[in-house]
């Protein structure tokens, strides 16, 4: 990373920061919005086909798995900021 130039290193973490921000204030609220979606969708068609009726369960558990995992890669961008804009490995 030491020959990286500097002007690119603080594009990174910069980007690395945008980033991390909107994966931790923005992202969560937006698979939440998504979630009830699919959910509501789900409810629609499992009145049709009872054969759908595990995929209100896999939703409901993989979603909010997924903002946590997102969350975490939010926060861990943040913390990597400083040591990008260093340069170090």
């Amino acid at each position: 990373m030491k020959e990286t130039s500097q002007s690119k290193r603080s594009i990174l973490a910069v980007l690395a920061v945008i980033v991390g921000l909107f994966m931790i204030a923005v992202a969560p609220f937006l698979i939440q919005t998504s979630l009830e979606r699919v959910i509501a969708a789900l409810q629609v068609v499992l009145a049709e086909k009872p054969a759908y009726s595990s995929g209100i369960l896999l939703f409901s558990y993989a979603f909010p798995l997924y903002r946590g995992l997102i969350f975490m890669g939010g926060i861990a961008l943040l913390l990597l900021a400083r040591p990008i804009y260093r340069g170090e490995e």
